[in-house]
């Protein structure tokens, strides 16, 4: 994914992360040991995202437009995913 993030660097494009389920210290070791380089990450340790993007499942991910609105869901992950965000959002940065 961040590899992903990094090939859009040039856009305006956002990718962020945002965990639910881990403590402060173990959110911390994970971005650490992640490497990301082109994707922002937060914790959100009262689950507020959860709620207002009613997320039934983990790992969720949501592309949204320049307005914020919600065009893609895509629950899981699998191979295929990145081949198909990347498409989404080139249509989108159209």
């Amino acid at each position: 994914m961040d590899q992903l993030a990094g090939s859009y660097r040039e856009s305006d494009l956002v990718v962020l992360a945002v965990n639910v389920g881990d403590h402060e210290a173990d959110y911390a070791a994970y971005v650490e040991e992640s490497g990301y380089e082109h994707i922002q990450t937060v914790r959100d340790g009262t689950r507020d995202a959860v709620r207002l993007y009613g997320v039934r499942s983990i790992p969720v991910t949501y592309v949204l437009d320049r307005d914020g609105i919600i065009r893609h869901t895509h629950v899981g992950y699998g191979r295929a995913l990145p081949e198909r965000l990347a498409d989404e959002i080139a249509s989108l940065l159209e």
